[in-house]
C-alpha cells in the first residue's frame, strides 16, 4: 500500500467523523461567537425587533462561514503551508 492509498483509507474511515464531531463544532461555535460580537456593532439595528435581529445575525453568520471557506481554500492552495507534527 502506498502512502497516498493509506491516507485515502484513513480519511474514508475517520475523516468525516473527525470533521463532524471535532472540527465543525469548534468552527461553528467560534463563528457564532464572532457573529454576536459583530451584531453588537450594527448601529442601525432595532434591538426590540427580534426578527430583524435574527435576520441580521444569520446574515453575519452566513457571511462569516463563506469567508472562512474562502480563506480555507486559499490556505489549502498556498504553497509551503504544510507543517509536520512529529
Amino acid at each position: 500500500m502506498t502512502i497516498h492509498q493509506e491516507i485515502k483509507k484513513i480519511l474514508q474511515t475517520q475523516g468525516k467523523r473527525t470533521v463532524d464531531e471535532e472540527i465543525l463544532p469548534d468552527i461553528t461555535e467560534n463563528i457564532s461567537r464572532w457573529a454576536c460580537e459583530l451584531l453588537e456593532k450594527v448601529t442601525t439595528l432595532n434591538t426590540d425587533d427580534k426578527k430583524q435581529m435574527e435576520r441580521v445575525f444569520n446574515r453575519i453568520r452566513k457571511d462569516l462561514i463563506g469567508e472562512t471557506i474562502k480563506q480555507l481554500i486559499k490556505y489549502q492552495n498556498k504553497e509551503g503551508n504544510v507543517k509536520y507534527w512529529i
